[in-house]
């Protein structure tokens, strides 16, 4: 099988107290430590910092929503 790639979050679910992407993205990367491959979480977050200016210490509102994030993500994949 080859990469798997996970899409967080799904705004229809924040109608019933769900978190959106950017909501669980500074989290996962606050605990990334506790995932057992920190290494992809680390070259996410590279992305992120690189594609969307993410600051180092980012707020939960400095992170993209889903669309624009999935988006990037694609074209960035396309063009490797």
């Amino acid at each position: 099988m080859g990469e798997t790639v996970a899409i967080l979050g799904a705004g229809a679910t924040k109608s019933f107290g769900g978190p959106l992407t950017n909501e669980i993205l500074r989290d996962v990367f606050l605990n990334k430590a506790d995932f057992p491959n920190a290494k992809a979480l680390t070259e996410l977050e590279e992305f992120l910092q690189q594609n969307f200016h993410l600051p180092p210490d980012a707020s939960k509102h400095d992170y993209p929503p889903t669309s624009p994030l999935s988006s990037s993500m694609s074209r960035t994949r396309a063009s490797t």
